[in-house]
């Protein structure tokens, strides 16, 4: 057993550092998942040898909610447009349109999702459409969804989705 030359001192206390770098991390690489940008952040801050205080795991996520939050002021809308809401499982984008126009107590937005595969099946001959709208039960003022009937699994399967807010 080997005795250190000097004496180890208190750990360094990196929590401000390392929340400083979650939250910037945090909206530079908005694609990453929290839990990947925890990740980025403590093998910053950790070393070999090197012994800091700082941010727990559950903290820094909460800081990559946070701070994708408060960069987005707030707006639940606009969270689903930029990855990772944006993205199927595949990588491929979800996320479709954003359509603004006047309504009548002001502007209107339609915003559309659904899977590139999914909405493929809309360019085939004699395709079968059904329209399913809801207006009460949601949150917001109407959401349409679009359903194709896809002759390989005989079902009708959403290919678009369709939210309009007031």
């Amino acid at each position: 057993m080997t005795v250190p030359d000097a004496p180890i001192g208190p750990p360094a206390n990196m929590s401000q550092q390392m929340a400083d770098e979650t939250d910037k991390l945090a909206v530079i690489h908005i694609s990453h998942p929290a839990p990947e940008i925890w990740d980025m952040v403590r093998e910053e801050f950790t070393a070999p040898g090197k012994i800091t205080r700082g941010l727990s795991q559950e903290q820094a996520i909460s800081h990559v909610y946070r701070a994708r939050h408060n960069h987005f002021v707030g707006s639940i809308d606009g969270q689903f447009e930029v990855p990772p809401l944006s993205l199927a499982r595949d990588g491929s984008n979800f996320f479709q349109f954003n359509f603004t126009f006047p309504g009548e107590t002001g502007l209107d937005r339609l915003i559309g999702w659904g899977h590139p595969a999914l909405i493929h099946l809309l360019t085939y001959d004699n395709v079968s459409l059904f329209l399913d709208a809801t207006f009460r039960c949601v949150p917001f003022y109407q959401c349409i969804v679009v359903m194709v009937y896809d002759r390989g699994s005989r079902c009708y399967v959403p290919c678009v989705t369709i939210l309009h807010i007031l």
